[in-house]
């Protein structure tokens, strides 16, 4: 059998990613539903950009599908600060949203 055609190990499934774009989703997502706004996909990711531009980055290297193993180190502290600029982004896209 070809060599290229083997299982590929874990290390092949290995990725960078700043884990605050995964956790930021989440909390629009759940936010959201308790705020009276459009929830079109183009206001989601408006917020998640605004929140993700004032939020420091936060690069890990994980393998796929054991993202949130890594959400763990963050502490309550920064988690509210995250449900804070979450809160404070869905605002801003509340009231000028960028679509008719």
């Amino acid at each position: 059998m070809p060599e290229d055609t083997l299982v590929k190990s874990k290390e092949d499934d290995i990725q960078l990613m700043n884990v605050l774009e995964e956790i930021v989703k989440l909390k629009v997502d759940e936010t959201i539903k308790s705020i009276d706004m459009c929830q079109c996909e183009h206001c989601r990711l408006d917020a998640c950009a605004i929140a993700l531009n004032v939020l420091p980055q936060k690069y890990v290297t994980t393998f796929k599908g054991s993202l949130f193993s890594k959400i763990d180190y963050l502490n309550a502290d920064f988690q509210m600060e995250i449900q804070i600029e979450v809160f404070k982004a869905l605002k801003a896209v509340k009231e000028n949203p960028r679509h008719n």
